[in-house]
């Protein structure tokens, strides 16, 4: 099956977080976080690694925490990344961003 066009991440767009995530710089902060998205991807840079992927998420997916919502700017080099990213696992970005901050502290 061919490979199916990457949908765009907006440029600007409302990210919402667990409200325990307290940020004082939002767009920084958050672009800063999704350095870690490198995590997700297999050898090529390109493919998602789906076991690694499942394995991180599933335990806070099934909790629902009340959240904030920020509006930033996502910088250029993360919005393909996170287009690719949601594409093969459709996950949100949302979640995506809470995936960052909640690595940090794994």
């Amino acid at each position: 099956m061919p490979e199916q066009p990457l949908r765009p991440i907006a440029k600007r767009t409302t990210i919402y977080l667990p409200e325990r995530f307290i940020l004082d710089k939002p767009t920084f902060e958050i672009n800063d976080k999704l350095n870690t998205l490198c995590t997700f991807f297999h050898h090529s840079n390109t493919l998602v690694s789906v076991p690694v992927t499942f394995e991180k998420f599933n335990p806070f997916l099934a909790k629902k925490e009340s959240v904030t919502g920020y509006q930033i700017v996502i910088d250029k080099n993360h919005r393909e990344t996170l287009a690719r990213i949601r594409q093969q696992t459709g996950l949100t970005i949302s979640q995506l961003a809470e995936y960052c901050f909640r690595n940090e502290k794994m």
